[in-house]
């Protein structure tokens, strides 16, 4: 009984955080909309609390858990430093001064943005019965969605530019192919004991809070 309580407890704590911060990003929205716009330098600070939240909540053993969320953002990062100074990977375009310190022309967020992502995309489909490879692919899929709008969030708000403001192709084939490779790791090595309901959630919360952003702008 005692176990089943604190079960209970967890589940709606995750539910009761994911309303929290569901409010505090709709009240940015309304805050930008009156003209407020100090709240798009908070943008590092959101998307740090979100991504420390969905770890947290993620219902896999702490030492797998860190390993998994140290590779997802060393792999995200490196890509990045490769992609921003070659254009070979998702094309050319460079990071603004809005998401924070930057080594070699990437902000350190972007990486902690890759595993948040990959890791929320990951409770999505593991509340699925597919076979492992469906879910991998379904979860690179989500992600490149997710992406879809946050490109036009990001190059709106000056996260980042695109020369001549064309993405190109390769830029979402790309995001597919890194986040099936974190996806791929997670799958092999969570060993999760459940998918993480403020993860599942907050992923298309985000991608909600991108579009009215849009829209009031």
């Amino acid at each position: 009984m005692k176990q089943f309580s604190i079960h209970m407890w967890k589940h709606h704590q995750e539910l009761v955080v994911l309303a929290i911060t569901s409010f505090f990003l709709l009240a940015g929205v309304v805050q930008y909309a009156i003209g407020l716009t100090y709240v798009l330098r908070l943008t590092p600070v959101v998307i740090g609390i979100i991504a420390a939240l969905v770890m947290l909540y993620w219902h896999a053993p702490p030492r797998r858990k860190a390993s998994l969320i140290m590779v997802a953002f060393l792999v995200g990062f490196i890509v990045e430093i490769v992609g921003v100074n070659t254009g070979v990977l998702f094309g050319d375009y460079t990071y603004g001064s809005a998401m924070g310190l930057k080594i070699a022309g990437v902000p350190i967020l972007i990486g902690i943005t890759w595993a948040l992502v990959t890791i929320a995309a990951w409770q999505i489909v593991s509340m699925s019965p597919y076979s492992r490879g469906a879910k991998i692919f379904l979860a690179a899929c989500l992600v490149v969605i997710f992406d879809l709008i946050l490109e036009q969030y990001a190059t709106a708000f000056g996260l980042w530019q695109w020369d001549g403001g064309i993405i190109p192709l390769k830029n979402y084939i790309s995001w597919f192919i890194v986040a099936a490779a974190i996806t791929t790791s997670y799958s092999l090595v969570a060993k999760q004991s459940k998918p993480n309901i403020y993860g599942a959630c907050v992923l298309p919360v985000l991608a909600l809070y991108f579009w009215l952003m849009l829209l009031v702008r």
